[in-house]
């Protein structure tokens, strides 16, 4: 892959496609919710509430996360693809980051 090659705008449409799908406000909504919830100091008086409450926090993170991880690197790549254009190096990184941030989304959007 070379720079000509960088589609970072389709990256963006693949990634914004994703988090339609899992309906990705409804989910921060929800965790907020949840977090406000499990920060109550009676919480975990009722031990099997609570303990539904972890196990969906956990499993929204659980989608959220990776989501979040490849936003933070496909910004990352744009700021690299900015450098590159004056910078070797910078090129020879952002066309492996693109590699692997593309890898990446397909393995997410397969689960």
């Amino acid at each position: 892959m070379d720079l000509q090659e960088i589609d970072i705008d389709q990256l963006k449409g693949r990634l914004g496609s994703l988090k339609n799908y899992i309906d990705f406000p409804k989910l921060e909504k929800l965790l907020a919710g949840f977090e406000e919830k499990m920060s109550a100091p009676d919480f975990w008086d009722d031990k099997e509430s609570a303990q539904k409450t972890v196990g969906e926090v956990s499993r929204i993170k659980g989608k959220l996360t990776p989501i979040l991880g490849l936003d933070r690197r496909l910004e990352d790549l744009e700021v690299l693809l900015e450098m590159a254009a004056d910078d070797q190096e910078s090129a020879r990184e952002a066309e492996a980051e693109c590699a692997l941030l593309e890898k990446e989304l397909d393995d997410v959007e397969l689960q």
